[in-house]
């Protein structure tokens, strides 16, 4: 019988170049709150993401929902998406966090990005 092991998260881009992403928030005037949640999310990557079980961030979110017990209305757990959204942004594009920018984690892909190439090129080319 074989048993093949899951893809574990890849951790050590994140944990070689997290120094980067605290200073572009000190240096851009982040506050002191929002840094402690992203430094806690960078540790939960680190400390986490590299278990068996957890192959993306989007399986360490739902992880750690479960594991702490959030509820669906907990505004806790709006937060840890997005700040976890903006960490795997960071770690896998190399994107700093914008405000007000949305990161797509967990949310539905859009519309124009579920086309074939050749539709986007006519929605690209398209002139009213």
């Amino acid at each position: 019988m074989f048993h093949f092991k899951k893809n574990n998260m890849n951790v050590s881009n994140l944990q070689e170049n997290h120094p980067l992403l605290l200073d572009y928030l000190q240096d851009k005037g982040y506050s002191y709150c929002q840094i402690q949640w992203i430094k806690r999310c960078i540790k939960l990557v680190l400390d986490t993401g590299s278990l068996p079980e957890i192959d993306s961030y989007e399986q360490l979110y739902w992880h750690e929902v479960k594991r702490r017990g959030y509820k669906e209305s907990a505004p806790v757990r709006k937060t840890l998406r997005y700040i976890l959204g903006n960490v795997k942004e960071f770690d896998q594009k190399g994107v700093f966090p914008g405000r007000g920018l949305n990161h797509g984690f967990l949310a539905p892909p859009k519309s124009y990005d579920l086309l074939v190439e050749g539709y986007k090129s006519i929605v690209d080319h398209y002139v009213n």
